[in-house]
């Protein structure tokens, strides 16, 4: 797979919490970006049926919803 430079400007705040993730889920702040464009695009694709993206406990109960407006 070939790949692309992206350069973006973020606020502080939110670098730092880019670097915390990172940091704290041992990968490096590109992979937690990739991560999170892979839950964005799933997000919209969801949104376009519909539907919304949930968090459950492990009983199932939904205790999160995940919309995109």
């Amino acid at each position: 797979m070939s790949t692309k430079r992206l350069n973006i400007n973020l606020p502080a705040d939110t670098f730092e919490d880019l670097r915390l993730l990172a940091a704290e889920s041992g990968r490096s702040m590109t992979e937690v970006v990739r991560t999170s464009l892979g839950l964005a695009k799933l997000a919209y694709e969801e949104d376009k049926n519909d539907r919304v993206l949930a968090v459950a406990n492990k009983d199932g109960k939904v205790i999160k919803q995940l919309l995109i407006v």
